[in-house]
């Protein structure tokens, strides 16, 4: 069986089990697809050799011809855009998983006491999942209740990303309190 491909921008010829493309240089705003058997057969020419023939040998002639169209036309569009549309049929890629969010973990944590006017807080944060920002809550704790609360919003860090924040906690009770203080810091998204 033989195929050529005159009209498309790729010239392109199957023969056997062998695909071939070059430049077309016959060009033209016609051509044609054509397919050819490499059947030999013996006939003497009579309507009863016709008549001879079973009905599936043309069925195949059918097929052969509706695949190689297929099939060159899958190629003219590999050779116009440079897109292989089997590759997507046969090996389609999975869908991208989606992107981490981002967890930022505690690397040190400090404040500038005594808090008399407000704590001044701060903590260096290491990104650990992916890209993005949080936002950090410090709380200064007695060791029964929390006395004073700031947040601060941590920018947007790559993943492996260090980013230190910082904010002034204050309230009345904390101004007034004398003992031990705790500092708390977390982050959520």
């Amino acid at each position: 069986m033989h195929l050529s491909c005159s009209s498309c921008p790729v010239a392109t010829t199957y023969s056997g089990d062998v695909l071939s493309q070059a430049p077309n240089v016959q060009g033209g705003a016609t051509g044609r697809i054509e397919l050819v058997t490499d059947e030999i057969t013996e006939s003497d020419g009579s309507a009863s050799d016709k008549e001879d023939k079973p009905e599936s040998s043309s069925d195949f002639k059918r097929f052969a011809t509706a695949a190689a169209a297929i099939i060159s036309i899958l190629i003219g569009i590999q050779a116009l855009t440079g897109w292989n549309p089997l590759k997507v049929l046969v090996n389609p890629s999975p869908p991208a998983p989606p992107p981490s969010p981002p967890n930022f973990w505690i690397e040190t944590q400090d404040w500038a006491g005594p808090c008399d006017s407000g704590c001044l807080v701060r903590a260096t944060f290491r990104n650990v999942g992916g890209d993005g920002s949080a936002i950090a809550t410090f709380v200064v704790r007695s060791s029964t209740s929390d006395l004073a609360e700031c947040s601060t919003v941590l920018p947007r860090t790559v993943r492996g990303g260090i980013v230190e924040a910082s904010c002034t906690a204050y309230s009345s009770t904390l101004a007034n309190y004398r003992g031990a203080l705790f500092l708390y810091v977390s982050t959520r998204r």
